[in-house]
């Protein structure tokens, strides 16, 4: 048997933890990206070589693929419940 408090992340209940496990990780990986985001357009105004930025830019195109991805499947899973 599963210990239930090692599901219990930032004082979410423990019951239905697979759903608020999914959400608080993807909440985590958005939160990253932006600061990517934002990190990225302030070293592209002040960086004295913006071309050693291509590993950034990179990285946030396939986050930003991938979380377009998830919203898609979230659609075509239940285009009625997406819409509310």
């Amino acid at each position: 048997m599963v210990p239930t408090h090692i599901f219990n992340v930032a004082g979410v209940p423990s019951r239905n933890t697979i759903g608020y496990w999914y959400w608080f990780v993807r909440f985590f990986f958005q939160c990253c990206f932006y600061l990517m985001v934002v990190t990225a357009s302030i070293m592209q105004v002040y960086s004295e070589r913006p071309s050693q930025l291509y590993g950034l830019f990179l990285t946030i195109i396939v986050m930003a693929s991938v979380f377009l991805w998830l919203e898609l499947r979230q659609f075509l899973t239940s285009v009625k419940r997406y819409a509310e």
